[in-house]
């Protein structure tokens, strides 16, 4: 539950107007912990963030994480005694910034006393996954690299816990431009991808569940101990399952067409940097296990 009394845990949340941030606020609101939640946002004069903080009482802290600004993060954690932290490589396509930004924030709460929980929003890597063999998949990539940080610095002090929680492939992404069904003349829907039909994907819906696993982590010491890394996945599925499910849910008649990613129409308008991490993002995945942190 969400509450300002004296002895709830106090949380604090970067990205909270996001899918992640806000998943965790609806775990903790359904937990029956009590939690004070400080929201950590860019511009907290928008919506939602003006919501959250009239209708959820929820504390929200403007602030901008970039490499420079580690007082700036302190003053906003301030009194936080769990951080939860989640960045975003498709805003700026930069994987140095994408770590150093996530390191700012981990030197900043480290330095703060009161902080005993730090939850991390990482990813595995697939240049070890792969044995080197695919190393261009930067939006898993730098948070592999903040990962391997955050455990290094969290063994320097006994009295914090490091848990990165690894979110699954979001199944939101399915109404996006890359992954969407299309609709043909002759009526049948079809979804195009560079994974082969048989390639199976980890996935979970995004703002439903991936609180639950960051609220566990959370309240779980004893079972997720400094350094526990959770594989957050709702179910693992085929390409061809994804597209089996879809046609009993709909009614509609439905295939997928395996399309290697270099030649999907959108390949030519990507940026190089993009078009670099799909290509390998493709490949990776239809090379390893069906959850993506495992080799077969």
């Amino acid at each position: 539950m969400l509450s300002h009394a004296s002895n709830a845990l106090k949380v604090a949340i970067f990205g909270i107007t996001g899918k992640q941030g806000g998943s965790l606020v609806n775990a903790l609101r359904s937990s029956p912990k009590a939690y004070s939640i400080i929201g950590l946002t860019r511009d907290a004069s928008k919506e939602p963030a003006v919501t959250l903080g009239k209708e959820e009482g929820v504390e929200m802290r403007a602030v901008t994480v970039e490499v420079g600004s580690e007082k700036k993060i302190k003053t906003a954690l301030d009194g936080a005694e769990a951080v939860f932290l989640v960045t975003n490589f498709w805003n700026h396509l930069d994987i140095e910034r994408e770590f150093n930004e996530a390191k700012v924030v981990i030197d900043a709460a480290f330095s703060i006393p009161t902080v005993k929980t730090f939850l991390w929003s990482g990813l595995p890597s697939y240049v070890k996954l792969t044995g080197g063999k695919y190393t261009k998949v930067y939006h898993f990539e730098g948070k592999a690299r903040a990962t391997e940080y955050l455990f290094q610095e969290s063994k320097k002090r006994e009295d914090v816990r490091a848990v990165s929680i690894e979110p699954a492939g979001y199944m939101q992404n399915l109404l996006g431009p890359q992954m969407t069904f299309q609709k043909g003349d002759d009526g049948v829907y079809t979804l195009s991808t560079g994974w082969k039909a048989d390639t199976k994907l980890a996935c979970i819906d995004i703002t439903a569940d991936y609180g639950i696993f960051v609220q566990s982590a959370l309240e779980h010491t004893g079972e997720f101990p400094d350094g526990s890394i959770i594989q957050a996945v709702g179910e693992d599925l085929t390409m061809k399952q994804i597209v089996e499910e879809f046609a009993a849910a709909t009614g509609e008649k439905a295939k997928y067409v395996y399309t290697p990613f270099e030649e999907s129409p959108a390949y030519p308008h990507m940026p190089p940097v993009i078009q670099d991490d799909f290509k390998d993002f493709y490949g990776a995945v239809n090379e390893v296990s069906s959850r993506l942190w495992e080799k077969p």
